[in-house]
């Protein structure tokens, strides 16, 4: 799957466009960072979406998280073919 990436709007993690043949269906999960790197099985889970197709690439959304301070990124697990992968961490903030 391209990787996915997380993008806030309104200072607010909520959504991206996924570019991949793997993303139709997938469930991105979104993290709330609570150390210095990605762990999802420490940090807070925060919300979740399944990708559809959007014009040339994939979405999801998770509308207004209501966190509006700290470090996030997205998930996909691996599936029977496709590879599991982290986003980048992006920084919201007011």
């Amino acid at each position: 799957m391209g990787r996915p990436s997380v993008r806030s709007s309104s200072h607010c993690p909520r959504h991206t466009r996924i570019p991949s043949h793997c993303a139709d269906g997938r469930k991105v999960i979104l993290y709330r960072l609570l150390g210095d790197s990605p762990d999802p099985s420490n940090d807070r889970k925060i919300a979740s979406d399944t990708a559809s197709a959007n014009g040339d690439a994939y979405m999801w959304s998770t509308g207004n998280t209501g966190q509006r301070h700290g470090k996030f990124y997205a998930r996909v697990k691996r599936t029977d073919f496709c590879a599991a992968d982290l986003s980048p961490v992006v920084r919201a903030q007011p």
